[in-house]
């Protein structure tokens, strides 16, 4: 069952990032979305989208629905580097589960 909600977060993921940028896999259950966001765009509210549309997937499991939810962390100030990007995601995903989880953070 984990295998089909990570492959159906992937496909999810990849549906709504097009061509604009890169979903990987990054780690146990982590995702990474690399791109470039416009500012007038209201990168917050895509990424709220995002997390809806993930909350939105209902997979059919030994006769009942499994509920996925998302936290999402993010950096809207890139870093001199990519590993300095990945380190502020990383601690804004973990700031959404310390604040409940289901949520977007961003820093």
């Amino acid at each position: 069952n984990g295998d089909r909600a990570l492959v159906a977060v992937a496909e999810r993921l990849g549906e709504l990032s097009g061509d604009d940028g890169i979903v990987a896999r990054f780690g146990g259950e982590e995702f990474v979305y690399v791109g470039v966001v416009d500012a007038a765009s209201a990168p917050a509210a895509y990424l709220e989208a995002l997390r809806a549309a993930i909350a939105a997937i209902a997979l059919d499991v030994d006769g009942g629905t499994l509920s996925l939810t998302a936290s999402i962390g993010a950096t809207l100030n890139p870093g001199v580097d990519l590993d300095d990007m990945l380190a502020r995601a990383d601690a804004a995903v973990y700031a959404a589960k310390a604040q409940g989880r289901n949520r977007v953070e961003l820093r």
